[in-house]
């Protein structure tokens, strides 16, 4: 429309120009100039013609350079305004269509700009703008809002906060609030804007996860709670049929009639160590799960605690011809440990690699200073090995791997051993490591961090 203006304006002047030439040639020219003592040149129709059409020549090409800079000037504006009109239609599009409430505030805290959700939200669908936070809730709560515009004002940083409110029917509503300071030119803090979204339904089910977690949590106390009681009830007929047993096998008070009755006194002894053996798995991993173990750190002997471990698992290594040896690196510093402990976590990953280790096998233990300045024990076998997906498996307790192996502990046991380990090095700030390749063998170590060996501690 306005391009039509710019057009027929300079249309206009044109014409003007062409009117006011017609006049001084043909009228203007003859009665004008005299009065001025100038000689009038009498000219032929065609020569007045040719002036008027001169001048009016003159005047298209001053009026088209500047006709043609407004129209491009002018289609430049439209352009951007109608940029600028489709601009604020998505903007107030998307403000209206928002779920959260989007709000501007001046720094006096009252309300300048407010979409329909925040209009739902803090004033219940009436009008927010030109009113302040005080007008739609407590003045403790509004006060607490206030504090919060100051500090966006004063740090010019986004904050994030969350409050309560009570809805229309007794419940409890739940916001996260976003505020961030709105700039002007001089890049001063002119306003504050805001983002408010109803968080309710996340934080009930937060809360029913997290109630579910405690009942799982209770649940598994009690569970632990009953086992460590079962256990200690079955270890003393245990320990009772174990040493009569052997008693009998022994015939401490004579033969016992036939020998087959030695063989089945001593198949009795055996399982009942072996149940006696399984229901201390349970009762050990009953206390942790329950946290009814206390650690008792002192300064231990690496090299010796290794000895001693390895001649209590020797006799079922040379039972299947294997060749069990260590490599300790000489002055290794003491470990500030639970002794028993440890020495648990060592004879269980030994009888594992005894029971998953062909005979022939070899079974290495050695003992180490890893880069970091922490200690590491390692067990290292020439076994059935482990496959990586199955390494989360046998770390769960009861977890057991199916195997097509012959190995003699293949499909044996509870499945109880390395969870208990990784229970135990947790107690000392430790971690589990496991390296396996199928068919050729597994290495697991303990490591034990810097602050448990008795250099840094005396450091």
């Amino acid at each position: 429309m306005r391009n039509r203006i710019i057009i027929l304006f300079s249309l206009t002047v044109l014409a003007l120009i062409f009117c006011l030439s017609l006049v001084w040639e043909f009228y203007l020219e003859f009665n004008v100039l005299p009065v001025f003592g100038f000689n009038v040149v009498v000219e032929t129709y065609r020569e007045h013609l040719k002036d008027i059409f001169t001048v009016t020549g003159f005047a298209v090409i001053a009026l088209l350079a500047p006709t043609l800079v407004l129209l491009r000037l002018n289609t430049r504006r439209i352009k951007a305004e109608e940029a600028f009109y489709q601009s604020e239609e998505k903007f107030k599009g998307v403000m209206t269509a928002s779920p959260a409430g989007i709000f501007i505030k001046d720094l006096n805290g009252q309300f300048i700009y407010s979409n329909p959700a925040h209009r739902a939200a803090y004033g219940n669908g009436e009008e927010t703008v030109g009113q302040t936070a005080y007008d739609f809730f407590s003045r403790e709560q509004a006060g607490i809002f206030e504090v919060q515009d100051r500090e966006v004002m004063i740090s010019g940083k986004v904050r994030e906060y969350e409050y309560e409110r009570t809805s229309e029917t007794g419940g409890i509503l739940f916001f996260n609030l976003i505020k961030f300071p709105i700039f002007d030119r001089r890049g001063k803090v002119s306003g504050i804007g805001g983002i408010s979204t109803n968080i309710t339904e996340r934080k009930q089910a937060e809360q029913i996860v997290i109630q579910t977690m405690d009942d799982s949590v209770q649940s598994n106390q009690a569970k632990s709670i009953f086992l460590a009681h079962m256990s200690h009830e079955l270890r003393t007929p245990l320990n009772a049929i174990i040493g009569f047993s052997g008693m009998m096998e022994d015939r401490v008070f004579g033969p016992l009639g036939d020998p087959k009755y030695e063989e089945y006194a001593a198949i009795i002894r055996t399982s009942g160590e072996h149940l006696l053996s399984l229901i201390d798995d349970v009762l050990d991993l009953s206390k942790l799960e329950a946290g009814r173990v206390e650690v008792k750190l002192e300064p231990i002997d690496i090299e010796e605690l290794i000895s001693n471990s390895i001649a209590i698992i020797r006799g079922q290594a040379m039972a299947f011809d294997m060749n069990l040896y260590t490599e300790i690196t000489n002055n290794l510093p003491h470990l500030l440990a639970d002794r028993r402990m440890v020495k648990q976590m060592l004879l269980n990953l030994l009888s594992n690699a005894v029971k998953f280790t062909p005979e022939d096998g070899e079974i290495k233990v050695t003992a180490g200073i890893v880069p970091d300045g922490g200690l590491q024990i390692s067990v290292v076998d020439t076994g059935i090995g482990i496959a990586e997906k199955d390494i989360p498996t046998v770390l769960t307790p009861y977890g057991q791997v199916a195997s097509d192996s012959k190995a003699k502990g293949a499909g044996t046991g509870t499945g109880l051993g390395l969870p208990l380990v990784v229970e135990l090095l947790k107690l000392h700030k430790g971690q589990l490591e496991i390296k396996s390749d199928v068919d050729y063998g597994t290495t697991i170590s303990l490591i034990f961090p810097v602050e448990a060996t008795q250099e840094y501690v005396q450091v």
